[in-house]
């Protein structure tokens, strides 16, 4: 087995149980303490970690061993799981979910700066396609599952499940010898502080990267109104049953696979001259699910948003991979991570005070508008000519 199918395999099968343990763990902690503060004291505690790691921390992931790393991320988050499906301690809980987190917010970056070490310079593309449409598929996979086996036997099950599952990533990721050493050391490390502003300028010299720095993190306001308000709409506006709503949302993950997929199949190159084209796409798709008084053409926009979504987030993970030198990779995609999780968290916070003052219709026209912006910037920070495999010229490096 290649080095990039065991890399491929692993990440199946953790996102797997991943998201379903998410699932199981909102449910569970709900159930038994019967207040929503304590399911929302989890998610920060899983998302407040990476952000964290990724602000004060990237430089120290650019020196560490990535094989190791990755092996110990996901033996550290099987701990944390197999704990977690006997601990019902709502502040141990927390605890538990804060370790997980800290664990992901490691093994994140890095998975995604080992990539062209796995598959050459020619592969990227194909690479970056393969593994996005799985981790959508696999999110969606263990979602549905989640709630099945929930109601089957239990939600401990569900969180004992990840925990096998990250052992199973763990024994795979062993194998992966091709990415045994760590990056070379480029400049010495430094503070933290240093450490944002040598990954900020490295973002801004490259064009490619300064274009997603400005034109993309802000459309992660957009996908967090989308993802937070998705339901109320349908419910609300739409008078749309639960198990429409389901299907619905499942329309859209099904899009994404498939533009994750086509993103493969059509190249770098072509994806990133039309860049701020599917960025506007997103931006007219979000529109339509606000301004639409029919279900099937929200339904539509659900698929066009998926689909544009799917060939833009391999057009990121390639270009953040070409414009960082291997020295710099993980603590450059450890910042945008963290930066698009703040995002991600305001646009949902966004939305929520937007539904609630008016209604989700408005929520979603409000984040069409910022789409539409984000679509103006894709376009006035468009680098310079490309070569003809999608990297930056050389006057751009």
């Amino acid at each position: 087995m290649s080095d990039f199918r065991r890399l491929w395999f692993a990440t199946a099968v953790s996102v797997l149980g991943t998201y379903g343990a998410a699932i199981a763990l909102a449910v569970r902690t709900y159930q038994e303490t019967g207040r929503a503060t304590w399911v929302s004291a989890v998610f920060v505690a899983e998302f407040l970690p990476p952000l964290v790691i990724g602000l004060a921390f990237g430089e120290r992931l650019n020196r560490l061993s990535p094989r190791r790393t990755l092996v110990a991320c996901d033996l550290a988050s099987m701990c944390c799981f197999a704990f977690l499906a006997a601990v019902h301690t709502p502040a141990a809980v927390v605890g538990l979910a804060a370790a997980a987190g800290a664990a992901s917010g490691v093994f994140r970056p890095i998975s995604l700066a080992v990539v062209p070490a796995l598959v050459g310079e020619q592969g990227i593309d194909r690479a970056n396609s393969s593994l996005a449409a799985v981790e959508t598929a696999m999110t969606a996979i263990g979602q549905g599952l989640a709630g099945v086996v929930i109601v089957a036997a239990g939600a401990d099950v569900v969180l004992a499940a990840n925990a096998a599952s990250f052992a199973a990533s763990a024994l795979l990721l062993t194998g992966c010898h091709g990415i045994d050493e760590p990056p070379a050391a480029g400049e010495p490390m430094v503070g933290a502080r240093r450490q944002l502003r040598r990954s900020l300028r490295v973002v801004r010299r490259a064009p490619p990267l300064r274009q997603v720095a400005l034109s993309w993190i802000p459309m992660f306001a957009v996908t967090g109104v989308f993802n937070s308000m998705e339901v109320p709409l349908l419910l609300g506006p739409f008078g749309a049953s639960a198990a429409v709503a389901g299907l619905t949302v499942a329309v859209a993950t099904v899009g994404q696979v498939l533009g994750a997929l086509a993103a493969g199949r059509v190249g770098g190159a072509k994806v990133a001259v039309l860049y701020p084209l599917l960025v506007a796409v997103m931006a007219a798709a979000t529109l339509a699910c606000g301004a639409a008084q029919a279900l099937a053409v929200a339904v539509a926009a659900f698929a066009v948003l998926g689909i544009a979504n799917g060939l833009v987030l391999v057009h990121i993970r390639s270009t953040l991979q070409r414009s960082t030198s291997p020295d710099q990779r993980a603590a450059v995609t450890a910042l945008l991570i963290s930066a698009s999780a703040v995002m991600i968290a305001g646009g949902a916070a966004a939305g929520g005070v937007l539904a609630t003052a008016y209604s989700p219709r408005t929520a979603f026209l409000a984040a069409g508008v910022v789409g539409c912006v984000t679509a103006l910037l894709a376009v006035a920070t468009r680098p310079g000519r490309l070569s003809a495999t999608g990297q930056p010229g050389p006057s751009q490096t």
